[in-house]
C-alpha cells in the first residue's frame, strides 16, 4: 500500500518461476499506473517517497516513478559485495535524492554470527562505498546553527570479527559558510542481556535532531544528533523484533514483533529537556546542550533560566548579551511584544547603537523573526525607503511570511509583495498583483491551481483605488476575454470613484458595435464629457462611431457649451437648427455650406 492515497503494488511471479510482474493502481480513480516485467525475481520494495517506489531485485536496485502513468522504471545500481547474495533488510532513499543506501546481513556460521553490510551509493555521481554495518538511514536535521539543515548519513559500524560497534552521523551536503563539514561517532554498547544483538533500523526525528536506534531483540537507544551521544535507552519488547517505521504524525517510531504485536514511541516534549538535565550529566556541556535544544526546538523546561540571564543582563546594561539570550529562548518566552516594548523605552548606551536595533541584529544572526518582530522591524525600514534591506532579509529567509508584510511591500515592491502573498496563500492579493501587470493568465493558472473563484468585481473595486490606469488596462483585457461581461457594470466602478477618463476610455473601446443596450451609456459618456472635458467629447463625436446616444439630449448639451457644430449634426428640429445658425459666426463656411447642402427643402 501507498505511504498516503489508495494505491496498491502487486507482484507476481512470470510464467517459468523467475522474474516478478509489478503493477500498481490507482484505486480511487481507476486507473493503472505501471506494468512492468522484472526478469530477476522481486526480494524487497519499499515506498521511499510519495510517488517513487524502490524495487531491489536479487541483482539490482531500480526506481519506479508514478508522478506520470506508465513509467519505466530507473535502474540506480547492482548489487555489490556482500549484498550480492546478503538477505536484504532495507533500502532508504536521501531527502534530496542524490543518495541512496541498500542494507543486509549475512551469516558465515549458520546463524551464530550475524554480519552487516550496507552499499552506500552516490546517485548524482554513480559511485559507491560498502560498509561494514547492520543498518543505515539518511535525514535533514539542525547540525550547525538554529537555520542551516544539513543532509546527513547515519550508519551503525561493525566490521566482521569485531564486537565493537560504533553510530556514524556524517554531513553529506554542503555546511554553512564558515564552517567544516558534520562528521562524528561514538561506540554504541548494546545492553548485556542480549550477546549478539544488533540494530535492524534507524530513524531520524527531525522535529527533535535525534536518532533513533531500534535493535533486533528489541530495545531502542536515542542519541542527540549534535553531540552523537546516547541520551536514553529501552527495552520495547521482550519478542524479536520485525519491521520498524517512522510515526509521521509525531515523529516517533512504530514496531512490530514477529509475533504480530505492534509497539510505538514518542518523545515526550514536556520531559525531554528535564530528563537532559537530570539524567545525561554525562554529556560534556549539557547545559549548553539543553540551552541550545530548548531554543533551536522550541522546548520547556529551562525557562525560569532563561527568564533570570535575561533579566540580569538588562539590568547590568548589557543589551547585547540580553538580546542573545531573548533570540535562544523557545517560543514566544522572551520573543514577544513586551520585550520589543523593553527595548524601545530602554536608555542607548553612549558609543552603541539604539537597544531596539541591537534586539533585532541578534535575532537577524540567530535566524528566523517571528510574525511580531517581522512587521514591527519592517514598518520603520520600509518607512525610511529601505526596500533593499528587506528584499536582502525576504531573499535570506530571516522574516516569517505573513498579509501584514505583503501590505507593508506592495508600496515599495509588487513583485517582492507578489512572493509573500504566494507563501502565505493570500489567493485574491497574488491574482490582484497578476491582474494588475496585465498578467491575465498567469492569474487565471494561479486561481485554477488553486482552485479559487476570480471575483473580477471585487478585483477592480480594490485596483481602482490604488491603480486606475492599471485598473483600466485589466478591464480592457478581461473584456476582450469574456466579451459576455456586463462591461457597463465594470464601468460603473470607475464612475462610482469619479474617474472620468478611465470610465469614458474602457466604454469607448468597448462599446464600439452599437448594440441597442448600449445606448444609455453611449449618452452618459457624452454627457459627462461635454460638462468637465468637451474637448474630449468633441473627439468622440468628430469619428462618429457611436450612433445610439440621446441626440437631442446631447445636441442641447453641445450647444451650451458652444460646440455648434455638433450640436448642428445632431439636432433635427428646425428651430433648434435655426436657432443654432444664428451662430454662424463660429462655424466654418465649408461646414456650413456642406450641412446646408445636404438639407431637404
Amino acid at each position: 500500500m501507498h505511504l498516503k492515497e489508495n494505491i496498491v503494488a502487486l507482484k507476481a511471479p512470470m510464467e517459468g518461476g523467475r522474474g516478478h510482474i509489478l503493477q500498481i493502481f490507482n484505486m480511487d480513480k481507476k486507473q493503472k499506473l505501471s506494468n512492468l516485467e522484472f526478469k530477476d525475481n522481486i526480494v524487497f520494495w519499499r515506498w521511499v517517497a510519495q510517488d517513487l517506489l524502490a524495487i531491489v531485485t536479487q541483482t539490482s536496485v531500480y526506481h519506479v516513478s508514478i508522478a506520470e502513468p506508465d513509467q519505466k522504471e530507473v535502474k540506480i545500481f547492482d548489487r555489490a559485495g556482500d549484498l550480492k547474495e546478503g538477505q536484504v533488510i532495507g533500502y532508504v532513499l536521501g531527502p534530496d535524492r542524490k543518495w541512496s543506501a541498500l542494507f543486509g546481513i549475512s551469516t558465515p556460521d549458520g546463524g551464530q554470527t550475524i554480519n552487516g553490510h550496507i552499499q552506500l551509493y552516490f546517485i548524482d555521481g554513480g559511485k559507491q562505498q560498502l560498509l561494514e554495518g547492520h543498518a543505515c538511514t539518511f535525514g535533514k536535521v539542525l547540525l550547525h546553527n538554529d537555520t542551516h539543515k544539513s543532509n546527513v548519513f547515519c550508519f551503525v559500524e561493525r566490521k566482521a570479527g569485531e564486537t565493537r560497534s560504533l553510530v556514524h552521523i556524517t554531513e553529506i551536503s554542503a555546511p554553512p559558510e564558515g564552517a567544516q563539514k558534520f562528521k562524528k561517532n561514538t561506540e554504541i554498547v548494546y545492553d548485556s542481556s542480549t550477546p549478539g544483538d544488533f540494530p535492524i533500523s534507524l530513524i531520524v526525528a527531525e522535529k527533535y535532531g535525534l536518532l533513533y536506534i531500534v535493535t533486533k531483540f528489541g530495545f531502542i537507544y536515542i542519541y542527540e544528533m549534535s553531540t552523537v551521544e546516547q541520551i536514553y535507552k529501552a527495552r520495547i519488547s521482550n519478542q524479536a523484533i520485525f519491521v520498524v517505521a517512522k510515526n509521521q504524525t509525531n515523529d516517533g517510531i512504530l514496531a512490530m514483533s514477529k509475533n504480530g504485536s505492534l509497539y510505538g514511541g514518542m518523545i515526550d516534549e514536556q520531559g525531554l529537556i528535564p530528563h537532559l538535565m537530570n539524567n545525561c550529566k554525562h554529556i560534556p556541556n549539557i547545559q549548553q546542550l539543553v540551552f541550545t535544544m530548548a531554543g533551536r526546538y522550541s522546548l520547556p523546561g529551562v525557562d525560569n533560566i532563561f527568564l533570570g540571564q535575561f533579566n540580569n543582563f538588562i539590568v547590568s546594561g548589557d543589551y547585547s548579551n540580553a538580546a542573545r539570550i531573548a533570540s535562544m529562548s523557545p517560543g514566544a518566552l522572551l520573543r514577544n511584544a513586551d520585550t520589543i516594548q523593553k527595548f524601545k523605552t530602554l536608555p542607548q548606551q553612549p558609543g552603541q547603537p539604539q537597544p531596539l536595533l541591537i534586539y533585532f541584529q541578534k535575532l537577524l544572526e540567530k535566524g528566523k523573526l517571528n510574525k511580531l518582530e517581522t512587521t514591527e522591524l519592517c514598518g520603520p525600514v520600509l518607512t525610511q525607503g529601505k526596500i533593499d534591506l528587506v528584499r536582502n532579509w525576504v531573499n535570506s529567509n530571516k522574516l516569517e511570511s505573513c498579509m501584514e508584510l505583503g501590505d507593508m511591500i506592495a508600496r515599495h515592491d509588487k513583485s517582492l509583495a507578489l512572493k509573500i502573498y504566494t507563501d502565505v496563500g493570500a489567493h485574491a492579493k497574488v491574482i490582484s498583483i497578476f491582474n494588475e501587470q496585465g498578467r491575465l493568465q498567469e492569474a487565471s493558472d494561479y486561481a485554477a491551481k488553486n482552485n479559487y473563484n476570480i471575483d473580477y468585481t471585487e478585483q477592480l473595486r480594490n485596483m481602482v483605488e490604488v491603480n486606475p490606469e492599471g485598473a483600466l488596462n485589466f478591464a480592457k483585457k478581461i473584456y476582450e476575454k469574456n466579451k459576455s461581461l456586463n462591461v457597463h457594470q465594470i464601468a460603473d466602478l470607475f464612475l462610482q470613484k469619479n474617474r472620468i477618463q478611465e470610465f469614458t476610455s474602457l466604454l469607448f473601446d468597448c462599446m464600439r458595435e452599437n448594440k441597442p443596450e448600449d445606448a444609455s451609456y453611449q449618452t452618459k459618456v457624452l454627457e459627462l464629457n461635454i460638462m468637465i472635458a468637451p474637448q474630449i467629447a468633441e473627439s468622440i463625436l468628430q469619428m462618429k462611431i457611436w450612433k445610439l446616444f440621446n441626440k437631442p439630449k446631447i445636441a442641447a448639451l453641445c450647444e451650451q457649451k458652444g460646440l455648434y457644430q455638433r450640436a448642428l449634426e445632431n439636432y433635427t428640429d428646425i428651430k433648434d437648427i435655426k436657432r443654432v445658425l444664428i451662430n454662424s459666426h463660429a462655424l466654418s463656411p465649408e461646414f456650413i455650406g456642406e450641412y446646408l447642402g445636404k438639407m431637404e427643402p
